[in-house]
């Protein structure tokens, strides 16, 4: 291959016949998709019949690294993964940070397709280029640490890198994640697809370079632009010294802090009691991820308490308000608690907090009886309750059972009203960014592929935005349908270049030049700004078409009923609401400037124009 940021081939695992495959990486499909999620749902789409069980034989997986990863570049080493999810029943794909993606591509490959079902746990070992199942039965059961921990041992490579399920993948939990190394790749259940597989990991290690076409060039454009730019940044002294645990504070202040199930959006003072102010004395080093200038992970150790000297890497802002003002728990040092065990059980932080504060609703209207608690007191604000009732998730055991199926299917078991106080959107639980006073977010979680998902239509309406014509009005409504048509394309685009989304606190997020001088000077394929749009568009465009295949239409890009029923009682945006009206009219923008139907449905002439017409 001429083309260089590629390794050149993917490596396709059959788990069912235990065989092992390489294909080679086109430049046709290098070139239309890019690579990562470009790459993940070229495959998933044309391999995947529409309807298949997500937990069944017929799914497959998708692991894949982006060109720019395994470069000098900063910002750019996320693992993407990729599969039909069982919580969703949609595409969906899922990041972590780390390092996991540019070992991949040191061990040989851009990517690897998994197939089948084993028909015992096993793991994947890949070492520079050959790629071996390997029995698993003595791990199927450990948490994510301790396993990867074995591996490591067993493949004689202390560094080595993991993508891991714990027992909440292997008890097929629909929000388990992946954890890689202690980052996760959390949402949309794409564990618990691979503990249906019975695959517990997925280890690699390689000594091989990744190509640059420019490296002369790449050079002199870090020390020009990143290496320039970063001191003083926002992402340099807010992320890098602080990380996203800073930002719960900001949001109160805002009065767009999800709160008591959504019942309100600030908290009490009792709330600050999870500001970054009070947790800061519990933080023992700042982390990177693989050739990072930024220190946005911190570690941090629990200094008292009945959680005391549990020690986390975290935890992250959605996580303090999935775990904490969701579900009226202040306690900073019981959210680092409950944020060890879902990574060790390998839980979505977000989708468990949102879980179980949707159960704390139902148990205070009665449509959770005492008979089904067996004696768990799961109200608001009882963090003991919520520690136990994290590990009933995870092992599926009494009400666990019920709440590891995630919102929408335990509201519709459950029945008698309970729908109401499930907070998701196409069965993904809500971010804690909000609808109701940030009118552009919630347009982004209605028309998001993966449903309720802030890294489709990112959060962007804290502050006026010149660069994508924003002037700070964040309830206002017309105009947020053409900005988010703007920001899914830069998101699409990034994901298969293999950026971590921080870096928009650079370059900004709209797709600009600095993106296309990056992937020029490693690639060398002489991408124009407007060929990398129509990537963006072109990848964002096939995940809907695979939606569309699975049922989803304008009548499936809705919103919870309480943001529809309820307005803000308080705070700064006390009183705003989402109106039908303003939704209807933000989809009519959205559909519209992504060449879609007033049905949501891709136009055959705008398929063509993007080269998907065969699709």
């Amino acid at each position: 291959m001429g083309k260089k940021g590629y390794m050149g081939k993917i490596l396709r695992v059959d788990l069912t016949a235990g065989s092992t495959e390489v294909e080679e990486l086109s430049d046709e499909l290098a070139r239309k998709f890019v690579g990562a999620n470009g790459l993940a749902i070229h495959t998933l789409y044309r391999e995947l019949r529409p309807g298949i069980d997500p937990l069944g034989k017929e799914n497959k997986m998708v692991f894949a690294a982006g060109p720019l990863v395994g470069t000098i570049l900063p910002f750019i080493s996320r693992t993407y993964v990729a599969a039909k999810s069982p919580l969703t029943g949609l595409f969906a794909d899922a990041t972590a940070g780390g390092f996991w993606a540019p070992e991949l591509k040191y061990a040989g490959y851009d990517a690897v397709v998994i197939e089948g079902v084993s028909d015992r746990p096993v793991y994947l070992w890949i070492n520079d280029g050959k790629a071996e199942i390997r029995e698993a039965g003595h791990i199927w059961g450990k948490k994510t640490g301790e396993a990867q921990e074995v591996i490591h041992r067993e493949v004689g490579q202390r560094r080595a890198q993991s993508v891991c399920i714990g027992p909440a993948g292997e008890n097929l939990v629909r929000y388990a994640g992946i954890l890689a190394g202690v980052h996760a790749a959390a949402r949309c259940g794409l564990g618990a697809v691979m503990g249906s597989k019975r695959l517990k990991a997925i280890t690699v290690k390689g000594s091989q370079d990744v190509e640059v076409a420019d490296m002369e060039g790449l050079k002199e454009w870090l020390e020009r632009n990143p290496y320039a730019r970063f001191p003083g940044s926002g992402l340099d002294k807010g992320y890098s010294s602080r990380g996203t645990v800073m930002l719960p504070e900001l949001f109160q202040n805002f009065g767009l802090w999800g709160t008591d199930n959504w019942r309100r959006e600030t908290y009490d003072e009792s709330g600050e009691g999870l500001f970054h102010s009070t947790w800061l004395k519990g933080e023992v080093k700042r982390n990177s991820c693989f050739a990072c200038i930024a220190t946005c992970p911190g570690v941090y150790r629990v200094p008292d308490g009945p959680y005391k000297a549990t020690v986390t890497e975290g935890p992250e802002y959605e996580t303090v308000y999935a775990l904490g003002s969701m579900c009226l728990n202040p306690d900073m040092r019981a959210v680092a608690k409950m944020d060890r065990m879902c990574d060790d059980y390998g839980l979505d932080t977000i989708s468990t907090g949102v879980t179980l504060a949707f159960a704390m609703e139902c148990v205070e209207k009665g449509i959770i009886t005492r008979d089904q608690l067996h004696g768990l007191d799961l109200r608001f604000g009882n963090v003991e309750a919520m520690v136990q009732t994290i590990e009933k998730i995870a092992l599926r055991e009494g009400i666990g059972d019920l709440l590891a199926e995630g919102t929408r299917i335990a509201a519709r078991k459950l029945d008698r009203g309970a729908e109401y106080f499930a907070i998701n959107t196409k069965g993904l639980e809500h971010p804690g960014h909000s609808t109701r006073g940030t009118k552009g977010m919630g347009l982004g979680f209605a028309v998001g592929t993966r449903g309720a998902h802030h890294h489709d239509g990112r959060d962007f309406e804290y502050a006026p935005n010149p660069l994508i014509d924003y002037d700070g009005d964040r309830e206002r409504a017309r105009g947020k349908g053409v900005m988010q048509g703007i920001i899914t394309r830069w998101t699409a685009a990034a994901d298969c270049m293999g950026f971590c989304h921080f870096a928009e606190k650079l370059y900004g997020n709209r797709l600009q030049q600095e993106h296309v001088d990056m992937l020029n000077l490693v690639t060398g394929l002489g991408f124009t700004l407007d060929e990398l749009i129509g990537v963006g568009e072109r990848v964002y465009t096939l995940e809907r078409l695979f939606q569309v295949r699975e049922g989803i239409d304008r009548s499936k890009d809705r919103l919870p009923e309480r943001f529809f029923r309820e307005a803000i009682p308080g705070g700064p945006h006390k009183g705003a609401i989402m109106t039908r009206e303003e939704l209807d009219l933000m989809l009519d923008e959205f559909y519209e400037s992504h060449g879609w139907d007033r049905r949501g449905i891709p136009t055959p002439e705008r398929l063509k124009e993007l080269g998907l017409d065969g699709y």
